[in-house]
């Protein structure tokens, strides 16, 4: 679109995301060989991605959800019910996730105060699966939203935090994994002491953008 208006832009491009961005860019770079035509992509970056998050669905179930994944389960409801219009949301959200949803999965900012002020009410059990057929099927959902589902096309670069109480580092890390094996090309960097909100995005992550652009070849912590 961009190369549409100008079309002096290049054909070369990088993306960069954090959390759910983190994960489109990831998907993007398993993508890029496949999807469109015209563009070369050099490389992603993905802070803190929400590559798997099928592991949700236990903790739900167990109630041993954190604050955070507490107030992202309606968001990851009313996203899955896109996806699978039959979802019973009854079946996932109860009290005032399930009363409150609209306003707790809006991002306008009228609603902002009273998504707040409702996030901060709800519990575990107003999101905890009503049986455990409800959970498998959230499990199963989740699983076929994760990342890897294919080999990356250009290197990557994954920042994520050892003391993320929204997305697992053990998740994290598994994708990883799994991305390795199927020949990806990645820098992996764990930063033990940061959260979700927190990572620290300095001076290796810029020269290896840098590196991209310039053709150098990628280093990677696959083995």
């Amino acid at each position: 679109a961009v190369r549409n208006e100008f079309p002096d832009t290049s054909t070369r491009w990088l993306a960069f995301g954090s959390s759910q961005g983190g994960q489109a860019a990831w998907a993007a770079n398993e993508l890029a060989d496949a999807y469109g035509s015209g563009l070369e992509l050099v490389g992603t970056v993905s802070v803190v991605p929400a590559a798997d998050m099928s592991g949700l669905a236990a903790l739900a179930s167990d109630g041993t959800l954190s604050p955070g994944q507490v107030q992202a389960m309606p968001l990851i409801v009313s996203g899955l019910r896109v996806v699978h219009p039959d979802l019973v949301v009854g079946d996932y959200l109860s009290g005032a996730a399930a009363t409150d949803v609209e306003a707790l999965t809006s991002c306008t900012a009228p609603a902002a105060a009273r998504k707040q002020q409702v996030a901060g009410q709800l519990s575990a059990d107003d999101v905890r699966p009503a049986s455990p057929a409800a959970t498998a099927q959230l499990e199963t959902w989740l699983r076929d939203e994760a990342l890897p589902q294919r080999a990356t096309s250009a290197p990557m670069m994954v920042l994520y935090g050892g003391r993320d109480e929204l997305i697992d580092a053990d998740w994290t890390s598994a994708a990883l994994d799994r991305a390795c094996d199927l020949g990806g090309r990645i820098v992996r960097r764990e930063q033990p002491d940061r959260g979700h909100t927190d990572i620290e995005i300095g001076d290796e992550m810029y020269g290896w953008m840098n590196d991209r652009f310039a053709g150098r070849d990628a280093p990677s912590d696959c083995v």
